[in-house]
């Protein structure tokens, strides 16, 4: 198989870009486990010559929505 080939992407003007995400907090009474997931949508037009999938992009306008622990 061929190896896979890291892109980097970044914005134009150099700002870092906002990926949704999703994590939780699995609990026993063996401890805990925490873990992550980066949601991931259909590629825009700039990125699907790379990839048929990316992570979803967080307008600022959204990060209060976005990091609102009330919104679950």
């Amino acid at each position: 198989t061929t190896p896979k080939q890291p892109y980097y992407f970044q914005q134009k003007n150099m700002k870092p870009i906002a990926l949704g995400g999703i994590w939780d907090r699995w609990v026993s009474d063996k401890g805990s486990v925490d873990s992550c997931c980066i949601i991931t949508e259909p590629a825009n037009a700039l990125v699907s010559s790379v990839h048929e999938r990316m992570p979803a992009i967080i307008l600022p306008e959204l990060y209060d929505e976005w990091l609102d622990a009330n919104n679950r």
